[in-house]
């Protein structure tokens, strides 16, 4: 395994709680570290991965809720939830203990994660995200933060980026995501080298293979159905990738996270 997620993005708000350890995350190209005990809160459309240098195991929770969750009418929507998922300032909020408003959203992702089996759920997801988006509006204005990417390189790579998310499972070709970008090839091979230090088809590579993660979980599927179902021409050369990105096969991925399931379920 090589501890670190692939860069994406995504409309949804995204909120990390760590339970054991620290992991460090990458919002924008600006990198932060988070601790037991402390959370984070991503806004939506932003650029990030988590990972551990220490390729060390970390315990958290990991809750994505949709913005359309909370929008029961339009002039709510416009008069609150837009103006906070598109404030460009707010990318993210560390949330700590010690700071009384940031400790109760901290409380409140707990309290979900613990009523994950409760046939109300929804309910409490709702009223919970309610009070969670209520509380950082009124705090948006002091969680400003630093802007170290280039806003109009890092814009070119998100749309290049939600091409690749959208369309990874499909034959793509370097000017098909130059193209989604609205620039050159060589410019898109220069904007993924700055800022994600690979080339555009070794993060196709990485996305594909970060998908069929949840393939190998989820579903009984055999290695060559995964295989093609996110976009390899075959299995072999799945494989190939597979083993050269985790240090394992396929295969025995699947098994080691069947065994862990199942180990956590007892």
């Amino acid at each position: 395994m090589d501890y670190k997620a692939v860069s994406h993005w995504h409309d949804d708000l995204e909120f990390i709680v760590i339970l054991e350890g620290k992991m460090s995350y990458e919002i924008n190209g600006e990198r932060i570290e988070i601790s037991q005990g402390e959370g984070l809160f991503i806004n939506s459309r932003q650029l990030h991965n988590g990972f551990s240098d220490e390729k060390q195991e970390c315990k958290f929770i990991c809750i994505v809720l949709h913005p359309s969750i909370l929008c029961a009418n339009e002039w709510f929507e416009n008069k609150y939830i837009k103006s906070l998922l598109y404030k460009n300032e707010l990318e993210y909020i560390i949330l700590k203990e010690e700071v009384s408003w940031q400790k109760r959203i901290l409380d409140l992702l707990i309290d979900m994660y613990q009523s994950v089996d409760d046939e109300l759920i929804y309910f409490k997801v709702q009223q919970s995200f309610f009070e969670i988006c209520e509380i950082i509006f009124r705090n948006k204005d002091i969680c400003v933060n630093s802007h170290n990417f280039n806003s109009l390189k890092l814009n070119t790579l998100k749309d290049m980026i939600g091409f690749i998310q959208k369309n990874y499972n499909k034959k793509i070709t370097l000017i098909d995501i130059a193209s989604s970008g609205n620039c050159c090839k060589s410019k898109c091979s220069a904007i993924f080298k700055e800022l994600l230090k690979q080339s555009p088809n070794q993060y196709l590579i990485d996305y594909r293979l970060y998908r069929s993660r949840n393939l190998l979980l989820s579903t009984d599927k055999t290695i060559l159905e995964i295989a093609i179902e996110v976009g390899f021409n075959s299995s072999s050369y799945y494989c190939e990738a597979f083993r050269k990105k985790y240090s394992t096969s396929p295969t025995q991925y699947r098994k080691k996270l069947i065994e862990t399931q199942n180990i956590n379920l007892q």
